[in-house]
């Protein structure tokens, strides 16, 4: 599976070379986004709350995950039906990144390639769909706007630490 940037704000999923999804930012801080799948399913992401510390992902206006950042730096997501997942990073100078369940079983691994020539992330994903229906595509494309958003939050750090 594959991530493509088509700028920076938009990014097309790929499975075996077919289209599997979008997903589309509405700011350049990679907070506020859709996620549309090519099944017609769209989903909502916005931040909420004090300092927007919490996004809220939202199906035809119904919650049904948030995203926060943890106090260690990972990102717990969470689904109303009680799933739980953690996004963290587990290589800094290779940019690899997973997602595991409570089990601590990574279901999503995600390798961002950045490309130099176009100034921006290009993402391979290892994920199986069959082992994870009932998360469908949904989960690997909040793993890629998890990695999006922890590139956003440490560039930002990095930049006010100068």
């Amino acid at each position: 599976m594959k991530a493509t940037s088509i700028n920076r704000k938009h990014f097309q999923i790929f499975e075996s070379g077919q289209q599997i999804g979008e997903l589309v930012y509405k700011d350049l801080l990679y907070q506020k986004a859709s996620i549309v799948l090519t099944s017609n399913e769209q989903y909502k992401l916005a931040p909420v709350g004090f300092f927007d510390s919490k996004i809220v992902v939202t199906k035809n206006d119904t919650e049904i995950a948030s995203l926060e950042m943890t106090w260690n730096g990972k990102i717990a997501i969470t689904f109303t039906d009680g799933r739980k997942y953690l996004f963290t990073l587990d290589s800094f100078l290779d940019d690899k990144y997973s997602l595991q369940n409570d089990q601590q079983e990574t279901l999503v691994q995600v390798d961002a390639k950045f490309d130099w020539r176009k100034f921006r992330y290009n993402y391979d994903i290892s994920y199986d769909v069959t082992n994870n229906a009932q998360n469908g595509y949904l989960l690997p494309l909040l793993a890629v706007y998890a990695a999006n958003y922890f590139i956003s939050a440490m560039s930002g750090a990095s930049a006010g630490a100068i």
